[in-house]
């Protein structure tokens, strides 16, 4: 296995899939057991079914019915569906009937990670009359699909001597599974762990430490880092606040980045602020080309502008609720970044999913922009606040008949500078020398996020942006989805930073709201 530190954010994610591979096996109970899963197991991870180890999988038949009907489907969720036929087909093909066949209804095949395979097929006889009013009591319609999987699951757990346990991302599911006396699980192998706490973490410090960091010439071309001892579990690209003991600094925040080595670094655009006379000078924050200056209201925001600035960081993931300004702050720091005589990057690609990045658009009339116009307004809005007309409101209703002026939007497309980016259709891309901004990157699955990362091609860079609290996708939740899964995967890598954003500065009534 190669160094984790070595490998890009895209190989890094393949390489953890295959240590939690290793881990799973080790902590898995060495009885063997049995578990039936639900289609939208196999539509979150197509290679859910190898990620049981030792133990035996079963597809009912009404899941290859429901995979049949997704094979079609638009963007990743159709990609899915094919891409488990395939599995499927490639293991059973290698090999004959009479070899698979395991009685009248069930066909079984050894998978390659020691586990088995089972596809069944269940009908009411196989039921005894006082089974079937049990049935009928819970699944009042036997012939939903989902009924038909948990009667099939109700099946094996009456007659296979081992545990029958039921996984699906459904939430009514379990609970009615649970009805009927079975054992049911979420899909937890791409789960993180732990949920973070909100807000940075903090570090108290003597006055004379705080004082030497306050007075640390960062700038300095020789300079490796201040000194400052963290706690055992920092990682590199972390954020901590740093404040001292005295009450005479009460109020007063430092905020640094570690290193690694013990070392922590200042934020460049912060320490420029702070040398400003902010009452006789406004040359501070960040400059639009022919727009407005950007100057973060609190340090969070400092924090999330250095880690989008940074030229040494490939990917940006940030969380925050709605109002503190996470997605202004990344279209900001990218046109700055794409405007910028010196800059290599070419062009600035913005997408959110459309609930679900498998839907498609193709609903809307119109080309690719237009479709996605409608989802793509709070991305417009805070152009025009980034780079306002000017014009009286007398001389923009007062063409004399002339076309109108482009919107700054319509400028930049235009020009190439901007484009807007259905995820429905990256897969297969190769995206070199780019800013790719994601937002409402928490209704991405583990799976599609992947999708998007390995899209970078050298000179990109990727900034995901999201809000766990508010995730629209039902098969997810905050624990699942692809923003904390990049997140928490990716987190400690030289390349990779997370920010937080926690204070909102919208308004107060939106504030209030959030």
């Amino acid at each position: 296995m190669r160094s984790l530190e070595t490998l890009t954010p895209a190989e890094h994610l393949e390489e953890l899939d295959t240590v939690d591979e290793e881990n799973h096996s080790e902590m898995t109970n060495s009885t063997p057991k049995v578990y039936v899963l639900d289609t939208n197991v196999l539509l979150h991870d197509p290679e859910s079914i190898s990620k049981f180890q030792e133990h035996t999988v079963v597809l009912p038949s009404e899941v290859l019915v429901e995979m049949d009907r997704k094979k079609t489907a638009e963007g990743q969720l159709g990609a899915n569906a094919r891409r488990v036929h395939r599995v499927l087909r490639d293991l059973f093909d290698a090999r004959s009937l009479s070899e698979c066949a395991k009685g009248e209804n069930m066909l079984e095949a050894d998978m390659p990670n020691g586990g088995r395979l089972r596809l069944v097929i269940t009908s009411e006889k196989d039921f005894s009359s006082e089974e079937l009013s049990r049935l009928s009591a819970v699944l009042i319609d036997r012939n939903q699909t989902d009924h038909r999987i948990l009667a099939a699951a109700y099946n094996l757990k009456r007659h296979d001597p081992n545990p029958v346990i039921l996984v699906s991302k459904d939430a009514n599911m379990a609970l009615k599974g649970k009805l009927l006396g079975l054992p049911v699980e979420d899909y937890r192998n791409d789960r993180v762990p732990i949920v973070e706490n909100e807000g940075y973490r903090e570090i108290v410090v003597d006055s004379p430490t705080f004082e030497a960091l306050a007075n640390y010439e960062w700038d300095d071309p020789d300079s490796e880092g201040f000194p400052l001892e963290v706690p055992e579990d920092a990682y590199v690209n972390e954020y901590f606040l740093i404040r001292a003991s005295e009450e005479c600094y009460q109020g007063i925040v430092e905020p640094v980045r570690f290193i690694g080595d013990g070392l922590v670094d200042m934020l460049p655009l912060y320490r420029q602020h702070l040398r400003q006379d902010v009452n006789r000078s406004d040359k501070n924050g960040l400059q639009m080309p022919n727009g407005i200056r950007v100057i973060p209201r609190n340090v969070e925001q400092w924090i999330h502008m250095d880690a989008l600035m940074n030229p040494e960081i490939t990917l940006v993931t940030c969380k925050g609720k709605a109002g503190t300004g996470k997605t202004f702050l990344a279209m900001a720091c990218a046109l700055h970044e794409v405007l910028s005589e010196n800059s290599h990057y070419q062009r600035l690609l913005i997408s959110r999913p459309i609930v679900d990045m498998g839907r498609g658009i193709g609903y809307l009339p119109g080309t690719k922009e237009e479709k996605m116009g409608p989802y793509m307004q709070p991305y417009f809005d805070n152009l025009e606040v980034l780079f306002p007309n000017r014009r009286s409101p007398r001389q923009k209703n007062n063409t004399n008949g002339q076309t109108p002026p482009l919107k700054v939007w319509e400028r930049f497309q235009q020009q190439g500078i901007l484009e807007i980016e259905a995820l429905t259709y990256i897969r297969g891309r190769s995206i070199p020398n780019s800013l790719l901004i994601v937002d409402e990157a928490q209704n991405l699955t583990p799976h599609e996020v992947k999708t998007v990362v390995t899209r970078l091609a050298h000179g990109s860079k990727l900034i995901l942006l999201g809000d766990p609290h508010q995730i629209d996708n039902p098969f997810l939740d905050n624990r699942t989805n692809g923003l904390v899964y990049a997140r928490d995967r990716l987190k400690g890598q030289e390349i990779a930073i997370h920010t937080k954003l926690v204070e909102g500065v919208r308004s107060e009534i939106a504030e209030l709201g959030a």
